[in-house]
């Protein structure tokens, strides 16, 4: 296991399947041996649950959490397998770094009303906001986490004259 956590820690980041290809392919265990192995991961290892596509989570050391590393990581994973939170992270750098409440759901493909088998809106900004991916900029904006911006900050008198 500290071999597991020791590659966990050097790459920030990860999402469990990548994770169970690297176990599979150095330790010669089963896909189900690797998945079990990822499943019992305990403290210093944390897993981001609930965003990804294909029940994945993101795996990431203790030590890691909230760096530059682990967003750049955060953000490579939402590239790969949450389309959705990474349509949020690019609007928002297209938009210079801030958005309008109102106009945010255009971009999150994710239905404002219930549809079964759809994660709702308002939990996908709930939980982008609980990982400290998206933060209020005022009462009627959002901005990102300074990590995932790609400008040095947000610039309001930018996003008002688009």
């Amino acid at each position: 296991m500290t071999n597991i956590i020791k590659h966990i820690e050097n790459q920030g980041g990860m999402l469990s399947g990548q994770l169970a290809e690297y176990l599979v392919s150095t330790q010669n265990l089963t896909e189900t041996t690797a998945r079990k192995r990822i499943e019992r991961l305990q403290s210093p290892i944390h897993k981001l649950k609930g965003l990804f596509a294909d029940n994945q989570s993101f795996i990431y050391h203790s030590d890691n959490y909230n760096n530059q590393e682990y967003f750049e990581c955060l953000e490579m994973a939402f590239e790969k397998s949450a389309k959705r939170c990474y349509a949020v992270i690019v609007a928002i750098n297209y938009s210079h770094g801030i958005i309008s409440k109102i106009d945010l759901p255009n971009f999150t493909f994710s239905p404002k009303t219930k549809i079964k088998g759809h994660l709702l809106y308002s939990t996908l900004i709930d939980k982008l906001k609980q990982t400290n991916v998206l933060v209020d900029y005022d009462e009627e904006h959002y901005t990102l986490n300074n990590f995932l911006l790609k400008d040095l900050k947000p610039n309001f008198r930018h996003y008002k004259s688009i």
